[in-house]
């Protein structure tokens, strides 16, 4: 019904129907701007002027490790994605972690400001370490104009082998550098119906706390992160010590023992979830770790 159907009808309704309509416009922009006010909040600028004593160095690379790249985005990126990965990379010595970003200072959610230890520049010119692995946590506006350095960037470590693991939504920043396409991958339940839309050439796996895809690997909601963290320690420097960061992690390492109920079920299978085989073999179609019904988080 429009504007000229309502002038059309009796006063009292053509009143009502019009202040209806107007309380529904309120209500809109009301939402839309305490959404803008929330994401400004989670996500503010990040501080533009260097301190008085300059910013740190960065630290020297260990020999014999292999190095691990958390990309912070320019736009923000999610706390948990970026940090739980990081975590178990860094309580292995057999990784040097570090993260890289395309500004000097990255903000990630809840107004944390980090000062990366690379920029993306500082890769490319090889003044700081290949990285073997990179991590890819959802950041504020992957398809985004301030995305686009690291979108280039991402596809030119994907081209030198590196291993990619987009972590939760993280799995939209690889879509929107192609990096997806063709391949099997996961993300955030909540995403997936809307990935599936905009992104028809990858295809999406619901269910599943982590999917391997050749050298790609992306995993379901915030903490999944840190099992497809994981299923990388055990592939790359074997089970012992993907075993053994697990055990640090939990809060109580004998509750391991018995198989995944349900994606809820909780750090005690930890060892099951990144042992398992991989279900499917061949290219493009490997390894769908950690299998369950329902919404993987």
């Amino acid at each position: 019904m429009g504007p000229d159907s309502v002038s059309l009808l009796p006063g009292r309704l053509a009143r009502s129907l019009r202040g209806a309509a107007l309380a529904g416009a309120s209500v809109a922009g009301a939402s839309a701007a305490g959404a803008l006010v929330s994401l400004r909040a989670a996500y503010p600028r990040p501080p533009r002027a260097a301190p008085p004593e300059g910013w740190p160095p960065p630290r020297p690379v260990p020999r014999g490790r292999l190095p691990v790249a958390v990309v912070l985005g320019a736009s923000g990126s999610v706390i948990t994605d970026a940090l739980g990965p990081y975590e178990v990379f860094a309580r292995s010595p057999e990784f040097f972690v570090y993260t890289v970003s395309a500004r000097p200072t990255a903000m990630l959610s809840g107004a944390l400001a980090v000062v990366p230890d690379y920029s993306l520049g500082d890769v490319d010119a090889g003044t700081a370490p290949e990285p073997a692995v990179i991590v890819i946590p959802a950041v504020v506006s992957p398809a985004g104009r301030k995305e686009q350095p690291l979108r280039e960037w991402l596809v030119r470590r994907a081209g030198r082998g590196a291993q990619l693991l987009g972590v939760c939504a993280g799995s939209r920043l690889l879509a929107a550098a192609g990096l997806l396409d063709g391949h099997r991958a996961t993300s955030h339940w909540s995403r997936i119906r809307g990935l599936q839309r905009s992104r028809p050439q990858v295809d999406w796996v619901r269910g599943q706390r982590y999917i391997q895809d050749g050298k790609i690997t992306t995993t379901a909601g915030v903490t999944s992160g840190v099992f497809g963290a994981l299923r990388l320690v055990q592939q790359l420097v074997g089970v012992a010590e993907a075993q053994r960061v697990g055990r640090e992690l939990a809060s109580r390492a004998g509750r391991w023992t018995a198989p995944p109920a349900s994606p809820r079920s909780g750090w005690r299978h930890v060892t099951s979830l990144i042992s398992s085989p991989p279900s499917h073999h061949g290219a493009g179609r490997r390894s769908a770790s950690g299998s369950s019904k329902g919404r993987a988080r």
